[in-house]
This record gives structure tokens, C-alpha cells and sequence, in this order.
């Protein structure tokens, strides 16, 4: 089976530049994994802590001796919003980065696949070591 030289040279850009698009995605993929962003954040301490206010604000509330604390009180209250929406942001950017680096995954292992495959047939028909081969 003989392959002509313009296969031979569209296998040879195809594989250079699926090669080039799989490091770009294998350093962003690096770089999430060496933050420790490549799996679902918890939250665990900022969790108690918003618990121990919410508990402070009941106590608080069930308790009439405590009025002179009001405007401690509605200042709990609004820092505690603001902890809530600060986790909420957090964990939606940590399911982001999962998300992200799941595809990540996906698409390097698809281009590893499409390289195989495209290396296999620019190699199909070369002689090693007279020809040029991709290993």
C-alpha cells in the first residue's frame, strides 16, 4: 500500500499539532492538580463557624435578657449571610474546576487516542531506521 507525500506531510501536521493542543491541556490540567483544585472543597471550617454564629444568633433570639446585644445581633446576622455566600461561592468554583479538569482528562485521553491512531498510519509503509517513524 503506498502512501502518497502529501498524506504522509498532513499526518506528520496533524500529529504536531494535536501533540501541542495535549500539552497546553496537560499544564492546565497540571496546574489545577497542583492546587489542589482537581476535587470537591468541603468547606468544613467554615461550615463550624457559621454553625457556632447561627447558634450564638439562637441563643440570642430565645433569650430576652439579651436586647442590649440587639445591634450585636443584626451585625451577626449579616456577617453570617455574607460567610454563606462566600461557601456558596466557593464550592460552585470547586465543582467548576472538578468539572473542568474531568475534561480535561477526557480530552487528553481522546487526543492520545487520535495521535495513536495517526502515528500508526503515518508509520504504516516506513522502514525504520531508513524511513522517518513516529514512536
Amino acid at each position: 500500500m503506498t502512501k502518497s507525500k502529501e498524506r504522509d506531510a498532513e499526518l506528520k501536521k496533524n500529529i504536531e499539532s494535536k501533540t501541542a493542543r495535549k500539552s497546553k491541556y496537560e499544564r492546565v490540567r497540571n496546574s489545577i492538580q497542583n492546587h489542589n483544585l482537581h476535587f470537591e472543597n468541603e468547606c468544613i471550617h467554615i461550615n463550624a463557624i457559621i454553625d457556632c454564629a447561627k447558634d450564638t444568633l439562637s441563643k440570642l433570639d430565645g433569650n430576652t435578657g439579651y436586647g442590649y446585644l440587639l445591634n450585636f445581633r443584626e451585625k451577626l446576622a449579616d456577617e453570617i449571610k455574607t460567610l454563606e455566600d462566600y461557601r456558596d461561592f466557593i464550592q460552585q468554583s470547586s465543582r467548576s474546576f472538578k468539572k473542568m479538569y474531568t475534561s480535561l482528562e477526557a480530552l487528553i485521553s481522546s487526543l492520545n487516542t487520535s495521535i495513536n491512531n495517526d502515528k500508526a498510519e503515518f508509520n504504516q509503509g516506513h522502514i525504520w531506521p531508513i524511513d522517518e517513524v513516529y514512536f
